[in-house]
């Protein structure tokens, strides 16, 4: 099954699978997040945890020690990562908007 990038709203590695979640449906392949994170990080993916990677297009708000999804999904951010991700949000703004 092919995914539109844009669809896709986070993530998650489970052991050696990948969970990608869509707003409508999450599907299960065998492959490495961490070379997800390096194909999709010229698409506004971020790896805010170990185990999560996710569309900055897709974040609704970002708290303290997480991230709320537009999908209503509620992730961890790993503290060495909240000062990158609030950057790249704001990036992810900034080029939005022009």
């Amino acid at each position: 099954k092919k995914l539109m990038i844009r669809d896709i709203v986070c993530m998650e590695a489970q052991n050696q699978n990948i969970l990608i979640s869509t707003a409508s449906e999450t599907y299960c392949v065998r492959y490495n997040l961490s070379d997800y994170e390096q194909e999709l990080q010229e698409d506004s993916f971020f790896r805010v945890h170990r185990s999560y990677l996710v569309s900055i297009g897709h974040i609704k708000s970002v708290g303290k020690n997480e991230v709320i999804m537009d999908s209503g999904a509620v992730l961890p951010v790993s503290r060495s990562k909240e000062k990158a991700l609030k950057e790249a949000l704001f990036q992810y703004i900034r080029k939005e908007a022009f």
